[in-house]
């Protein structure tokens, strides 16, 4: 293991975890604790510091001014765009992500979508194995699994990033989510 060298990365994104993803800990707890006693080693040579949403940008923008950007997360339309719908059988719901994550609330929702009879349960899962992901998808097999669902859903009880949201929506599939705080 070797620590980071923060003068090597032209580019800082701060993250300001939501609530729901340390549930018993605040979001300010969070920010003064693990983003601030490092903040200014890690921004001080960045070339750009961004804010992936405009809440982190307008916390950002007074202390960088012209350093700040605001640069939300995307997906490359080249690899995630619109395509048919399935034509066969049930109304097909999707859901990605670590099956054995209690954030990701997997069997909850397994069990509902199970529980209504005109739907079919198909989820797209990986695992954690020693620390590395098992069962990871490319953005090609991750595009066929997105034409062959109707709708994806997301009702994890915090996300991280929430890539497959947006990959679902760039596809053309509708989404059904919660307030997850990503």
């Amino acid at each position: 293991y070797r620590p980071l060298d923060w003068s090597q990365f032209d580019v800082v994104m701060p993250f300001f975890p939501g609530p729901n993803r340390f549930p018993d800990c605040p979001r300010e707890k969070i920010v003064k604790f693990v983003w601030e006693p490092h903040e200014d080693g890690w921004a001080r040579d960045a070339a750009v510091v961004c804010g992936a949403s405009s809440h982190v940008y307008e916390r950002i923008r007074p202390k960088y001014k012209e350093r700040a950007r605001l640069l939300p997360w995307g997906v490359n339309p080249a690899h995630f765009k619109p395509q048919s719908w399935p034509q066969e059988g049930k109304l097909r719901v999707g859901w990605c992500g670590q099956w054995k994550n209690p954030r990701k609330q997997y069997a909850k929702l397994g069990e509902l979508v199970k529980s209504i009879p005109r739907l079919e349960w198909c989820p797209n899962t990986t695992e954690m194995e020693k620390g590395r992901q098992v069962g990871a998808y490319t953005m090609e097999t991750m595009h066929r699994y997105y034409a062959s669902i109707h709708v994806y859903v997301c009702g994890s009880s915090s996300e991280g990033f929430g890539f497959p949201l947006l990959e679902a929506t760039a596809c053309g599939r509708p989404v059904v989510t919660f307030d997850v705080g990503v």
